[in-house]
């Protein structure tokens, strides 16, 4: 069969799996109410493949294609690199599961959602002016991820995200379970914020062949405590020295919204020195740029802080050009959210600022004192 126009192998081999509902990926619009076993075989999931197929875009894709027409680095881009199917050579079987089927988290980070925490969830509750700002809720369902894990046999990697991944009992069932079943070649993946270390998980952890870390930091010291509300940031940072002692492969994820892209330059700096620290071992920095919700993504910043934006990004992008080790499309991906910047003509901070100001009263923060402004 011809490679359609557009293809993703994602609606084969992946499920996303929610507190309420299931997608077959973190970028899609779209989910279901229903069991993972049954979402693999659902009516709607076959109908997006079958559009893929037929050389048309799955509508719950749309994000994607829109990343990609602006130059960003996106869902899609990062399946096809890790995961290089073809329409001919995809299985039709699940091999990745992202599971953030419980939203219990410690922190209440700004670009985040009652879906994914329920710190945030409980402080919507109490302001119900909030609410207003978010998609998601907390409903949840019972899935149950054990029966899923023995029915795909074919898995090949599991992301443990949450809410806080080491604080949700529920994982160590997993870890156990895969470990009986003696399916430690399965890769894990661990998507923390580094605010606990869980030191029974981690045993489970090394009895695994392949472990990658992601540490979730959007700043560091008082700006990481403003955007990741619930940060300490010297617990934060031991728990990061912590997790690098453990000789494993590590990533910092920064998500790059309107907050962290005013001070991204200091986080960078922290990357390197601790890369110069721990220099022996896989230990990368990546950034997700914030496209939804749109008041809070870097072009909605106010005008007159778009030189300071450009100037972070001008600072963190030389620092980052000489080290090879770290993937250029990343480092493409802070080339290409300057030129977008740079393109901005109008004004589109109000609700950014609406939000920012209700946030802070609420956290009794102060943005303008927190990035010298």
């Amino acid at each position: 069969m011809a490679q359609p126009r557009f293809f993703c192998p994602l609606p084969w081999i992946h499920q996303f799996i929610e507190p309420n509902g299931i997608k077959y990926c973190c970028s899609s619009n779209e989910k279901i109410i229903t069991t993972p076993i049954d979402f693999a075989k659902s009516e709607y999931i076959n109908l997006v493949k079958d559009t893929i197929r037929n050389g048309r875009i799955p509508s719950g894709c749309h994000a994607c294609v829109k990343q990609e027409q602006r130059g960003l680095l996106n869902t899609r881009t990062l399946a096809l690199r890790d995961w290089p199917y073809t329409i001919d050579t995809v299985p039709d079987h699940i091999e990745y599961l992202d599971l953030r089927y419980n939203n219990n988290c410690n922190f209440s980070c700004r670009t985040c959602e009652p879906a994914y925490s329920t710190q945030i969830a409980r402080e919507n509750m109490l302001y119900p002016e909030l609410q207003k700002y978010y998609t998601s809720t907390a409903d949840s369902t019972d899935v149950n991820v054990i029966d899923a894990i023995q029915s795909f046999t074919n898995l090949k990697r599991i992301n443990f995200t949450g809410g806080e991944p080491l604080l949700i009992k529920e994982n160590f069932v997993i870890l156990e379970h895969l470990i009986a079943q003696n399916r430690t070649d399965v890769q894990l993946l661990i998507t923390t914020n580094a605010s606990v270390i869980n030191t029974k998980m981690i045993r489970l952890f090394k009895q695994f062949k392949d472990v990658h870390w992601t540490i979730s930091l959007d700043g560091v010291e008082a700006v990481a405590e403003y955007i990741r509300h619930g940060t300490v940031w010297a617990t934060v940072n031991n728990n990061v020295r912590q997790i690098l002692n453990l000789k494993q492969s590590v990533s910092i994820n920064c998500t790059v919204s309107a907050y962290s892209i005013l001070d991204l330059s200091n986080l960078v700096k922290y990357y390197l020195d601790l890369k110069q620290e721990y220099n022996n071992q896989p230990f990368e920095i990546m950034f997700s740029v914030v496209q939804f919700p749109a008041r809070l993504a870097p072009t909605s910043l106010p005008l007159e802080l778009k030189d300071r934006a450009l100037d972070q990004l001008n600072i963190s992008i030389s620092l980052l050009t000489n080290i090879l080790s770290n993937p250029e499309l990343y480092l493409n991906t802070l080339k290409h959210l300057q030129q977008n910047i740079k393109s901005v003509i109008l004004d589109t901070s109000k609700e950014f600022l609406q939000f920012t100001n209700e946030l802070d009263q609420i956290r009794q923060q102060n943005f303008n004192l927190t990035f010298n402004i």
